[in-house]
């Protein structure tokens, strides 16, 4: 991976939105993206390990208009057809893999949301548009975790028929997962990640992720409390506000205390 490559790119970029770029510059080594008058810019919120070290970072996208910030879920529901979602979804990839690894700090892997859409209207080839577009920057997918909503895995032979592609494109694979009735599916997706909330029952979807070869994150980490029952629970990765709060900047600093 090349940061020379990222933010020369960056530092040509037009400092501020218009009709000829999707992509502006929102800062040093930042990039932010537009859709019609919205602003789109990244926030990271930290995964850590068992240790309490910084494991990865998880991407996530904001919205701004002329009259303030944009509900996230607002927006997703307002785009108009399959059309947008492609086009929406793939801005957010390249803005979130900018931003992320223009930082000095840049070996962490980047969880990157898929949204469920984007897996129903894109026939076939799963991740080669944004392969070519990290290898463009030279980032490699490997450094880059997919992570593919619980809704999909409730659509008949989706993940099935999507998880081969971006795997054949060297993209990880996270699958966000509930309810009990999902565990079967583990062991035959085999995803590098399943990401569960602390609020469901851990041991048995720790049991169904070593099953699988996968690494358990349990998510929506509250309080020390959650914290130390997903650990005693058998998670490996754990993300949530007690852990870090998404923010523009990359840290890598051990969790609280």
């Amino acid at each position: 991976m090349s940061l020379d490559t990222i933010r020369l790119y960056l530092s040509r970029l037009p400092e501020r939105a218009d009709a000829e770029r999707v992509l502006h510059r929102a800062g040093p080594d930042r990039v932010a993206g537009s859709l019609g008058a919205l602003r789109v810019s990244s926030v990271f919120q930290p995964i850590v390990d068992r240790a309490g070290t910084v494991f990865a970072h998880q991407a996530y996208f904001r919205a701004a208009g002329p009259e303030g910030a944009v509900s996230p879920r607002a927006l997703l529901d307002g785009l108009p057809d399959d059309e947008a979602v492609v086009r929406f979804d793939r801005m957010c990839r390249t803005v979130h893999a900018l931003n992320r690894f223009a930082a000095s700090e840049a070996w962490l892997p980047l969880f990157l949301s898929v949204d469920h859409r984007l897996l129903r209207c894109v026939p076939e080839e799963h991740g080669t548009t944004f392969q070519h577009i990290l290898a463009g920057f030279g980032i490699l997918a490997t450094r880059v975790v997919i992570a593919l909503p619980a809704a999909a895995a409730r659509v008949p032979g989706l993940l099935e028929a999507v998880l081969p592609s971006y795997r054949l494109r060297n993209f990880r694979i996270a699958l966000d997962l509930e309810g009990a009735d999902l565990l079967p599916r583990v062991a035959r997706l085999r995803p590098d990640f399943v990401r569960v909330s602390a609020a469901e029952d851990l041991r048995q979807w720790a049991v169904a992720a070593r099953a699988g070869g996968a690494r358990l994150v349990a998510a929506q980490i509250e309080d020390a409390e959650d914290r130390e029952a997903a650990q005693h629970s058998g998670a490996d990765l754990f993300q949530g506000f007690y852990l870090g709060h998404p923010v523009e900047s990359i840290a890598t600093q051990r969790e609280p205390a």
